[in-house]
């Protein structure tokens, strides 16, 4: 401990830039991490999970030999949306298709007569961006072909979401 001589003093210029890579490796981690905590933020703020989504459907009932059209809503969560949308698009699928099946979907909910005609439009957009919202998917193909396809990072979230859980079957 003290002093050294002149001549036996160490050069500490390569341990002070390891220090300064240090920390600037470090204010870059604390951006991320904020950037991280913002967007989970905005996340949580996004309805999902049990939230309930109105769709808007049409559908026919014969009135007096006629058929006339008639507008109501239905309701399903984001997880129900997302248990039925799922398993369709852990490989790309055509977004006319999941239009179709969904709407498909809806009508079994209700008696055998009942003449699904469509559901509105702009509900079927707003499921398809909270979806992207939700980074549960991304959007592949052309314009007049476009494709949903689950991203990466939410695969086995929605595998998850949808796979059946094990059952206790323990008597009391």
């Amino acid at each position: 401990m003290g002093w050294v001589r002149g001549n036996q003093a160490t050069d500490n210029t390569e341990l002070l830039k390891q220090l300064n890579d240090l920390r600037q490796e470090n204010d870059e981690l604390e951006k991320q991490v904020k950037k991280l905590e913002t967007s989970n933020r905005d996340m949580l703020e996004l309805a999902q999970g049990e939230d309930t989504f109105s769709i808007k459907i049409q559908h026919n009932v014969m009135e007096e030999w006629q058929k006339r059209k008639i507008k109501f809503e239905h309701y399903m969560s984001w997880n129900e949306i997302l248990r039925f949308v799922a398993p369709k698009i852990l490989n790309p699928y055509p977004e006319r298709m999941i239009y179709i099946d969904l709407m498909n979907h809806i009508a079994s909910k209700f008696p055998e007569d009942f003449d699904l005609v469509s559901i509105d439009l702009m509900d079927f957009e707003r499921i398809k961006i909270q979806m992207l919202a939700l980074e549960y998917m991304r959007i592949t193909g052309d314009p007049m072909d476009i494709e949903w396809e689950v991203l990466p990072d939410a695969r086995k979230k929605l595998v998850l979401l949808v796979a059946s859980k094990k059952t206790d079957n323990t008597s009391s």
